[in-house]
């Protein structure tokens, strides 16, 4: 083999681990199983990730740029409506281990809650982690949101 053909070969092997995978998949920082819930009623949950992504903030005159971890769910059934609500995390025996209030919207996003796309039963909420320790997440076992 000349030394050429190892250079390609080993070129073309350095894509193999993400021809196939999704965006998801190659952006993804953290798997989790956490369960979710909408009140006391808990949602079916299709798939989650830890995932991080860009902020811009504005106070007053003055914007900052920043990055954050989210856990993002995708999810079927019904829209969760975070607006003005109360994400708690959850220990194993369903005790709030921390709380915040969703009245910020840039600690959430949610796509599509009118259910436009081909699948509207499929939904997609991220969550900002932004101030909480990662730490705490070892400890969480469910999260729920509270009107």
């Amino acid at each position: 083999m000349n030394k050429r053909s190892l250079m390609i070969g080993l070129f073309a092997l350095s894509f193999l681990p993400s021809f196939g995978q999704s965006v998801a998949d190659q952006l993804r920082v953290a798997e989790c199983s956490f369960r979710l819930y909408n009140g006391p009623t808990e949602v079916e949950v299709i798939d989650q990730m830890v995932t991080m992504r860009g902020f811009e903030k504005t106070t007053g005159d003055l914007k900052t740029f920043g990055s954050a971890y989210h856990l993002e769910f995708t999810y079927k059934g019904d829209a969760v409506d975070l607006t003005g609500g109360t994400i708690e995390f959850l220990d194993e025996d369903k005790r709030p281990l921390h709380a915040m209030a969703a009245e910020d919207e840039s600690r959430f996003m949610q796509v599509d809650t009118l259910g436009h796309r081909p699948n509207p039963k499929t939904r997609y909420i991220a969550i900002s982690l932004e101030g909480i320790p990662l730490r705490l997440l070892d400890e969480v076992v469910s999260i729920r949101i509270r009107k």
